[in-house]
């Protein structure tokens, strides 16, 4: 039985260079595609959880832009394919991936966040919009009180979440709005309230289902997600009075309306 003949250094240098090759491939193709997104949204309000760390992406181009640069230059040298330079590629190309599979978080894409945030939405109670009329406020700082205990907006700017949500009233409405007003940034809850105070609509308004796009309504099931409140007419004050005044001295204020919805 004869030896099996050891194979060229061609034939190793070959498959020295498709490891390396592939390796190039991997951190190239992630290291790009991640880069040319950070530049996309950069000073633009985005769907920040689709945004990963640019530094790790063009860390990583460098880094295997090194390890290409070292391999080419053994290559010329002829240093023989059992030397460890020619490992440096394939093991930066490791080491890239554990970081983008086990420490950066996982991409969050824009229609996972409205769907998330549209189950929030329909979480918000009545009574914690209650004016002490018993009638829904028309004051943005309660309404931002009453939402400060659900996830902050699934947007930011240049890779920065936008911490909380930014409520903007809109006074004497008949229902939902159809479209998001001009001006309007993604981040931003629409607080719709009738002339008597007794229904209010609210809006999410995040990116669509684009990385920097918007102002666009959160959807939920293929449509914009509404949250519909009115207070039963049983438990409606007779008449609608300032939220300023609505107690006489000594009188405790009422709170305590049941939740409805439309």
């Amino acid at each position: 039985m004869t030896d099996p003949a050891p194979s060229s250094p061609e034939a190793s240098y070959r498959g020295v260079l498709a490891a390396n090759l592939v390796s190039l491939a991997i951190v190239g193709w992630y290291g790009v595609r991640y880069l040319d997104v950070a530049l996309e949204v950069r000073g633009k309000v985005a769907s920040v959880f689709s945004v990963p760390p640019w530094y790790l992406y063009s860390g990583g181009l460098a880094l295997a832009a090194i390890g290409a640069l070292v391999g080419a230059a053994a290559r010329i040298r002829r240093v023989p394919p059992q030397r460890q330079v020619y490992r440096l590629l394939p093991v930066l190309a490791v080491a890239f991936l554990g970081l983008h599979v086990f420490v950066v978080p996982p991409c969050l894409l824009p229609v996972h966040a409205d769907q998330i945030v549209a189950a929030q939405l329909e979480m918000v109670e009545s009574e914690s919009l209650l004016a002490k009329d018993g009638r829904f406020t028309s004051q943005p700082e309660q309404v931002a009180s009453a939402l400060s205990s659900y996830s902050p907006p699934f947007v930011g700017r240049d890779g920065q979440p936008l911490g909380r949500w930014h409520v903007m009233v809109h006074s004497a409405c008949t229902g939902p709005l159809s479209e998001a007003p001009a001006g309007t940034d993604p981040g931003t809850i629409l607080y719709c309230i009738s002339t008597d105070r007794s229904k209010v609509w609210l809006h999410a308004l995040g990116t669509g289902d684009s990385l920097a796009g918007g102002p666009a309504f959160v959807r939920a099931e293929g449509r914009p997600a509404v949250l519909a409140l009115s207070l039963p007419s049983a438990s409606l004050p007779e008449a609608a009075s300032p939220e300023a005044a609505t107690t006489s001295p000594g009188e405790a204020p009422d709170a305590s309306a049941p939740r409805g919805r439309d």
